[in-house]
């Protein structure tokens, strides 16, 4: 009896997970579509028939991070290749990723990185 109790757990287990695989694929699909733009979790899932609070809580299950704070360490990845590879100013590249100003790009860079948006520039030379 406990052998096929353990057997339906694992089961139901399983589903949920490919349910939250889906899901969680979709996401990713849909932030990579629009990674140049400010993006919400309301626009996440829009389309996706699951509640922000709920896509948040799989998202920080699976990840140990928010789906925004996500979202704002691939911009900021997307940031360093722009600097690496162009000659793009901040304000340029603000623009391009969905950010309002280069201030709050800054702002955001130095959070993630530890350091501020000219020292990763010089560090480059």
């Amino acid at each position: 009896m406990k052998i096929w109790l353990f057997k339906i757990m694992d089961y139901i287990y399983q589903q949920k997970s490919i349910r939250r695989y889906s899901i969680l694929e979709g996401v990713f699909f849909f932030i990579e579509q629009h990674i140049k733009e400010k993006i919400s979790l309301g626009q996440i899932t829009e389309g996706s028939m699951i509640s922000q609070g709920y896509l948040s809580r799989i998202f920080r299950d699976q990840f140990g991070i928010s789906t925004m704070e996500y979202i704002r360490l691939r911009k900021i990845q997307m940031v360093k290749i722009n600097f690496i590879f162009t000659t793009h100013n901040t304000s340029d590249v603000a623009f391009m990723l969905g950010f309002n100003e280069s201030s709050y790009l800054q702002k955001v860079f130095q959070k993630i990185e530890g350091i501020s948006i000219q020292e990763f520039k010089k560090r480059l030379k």
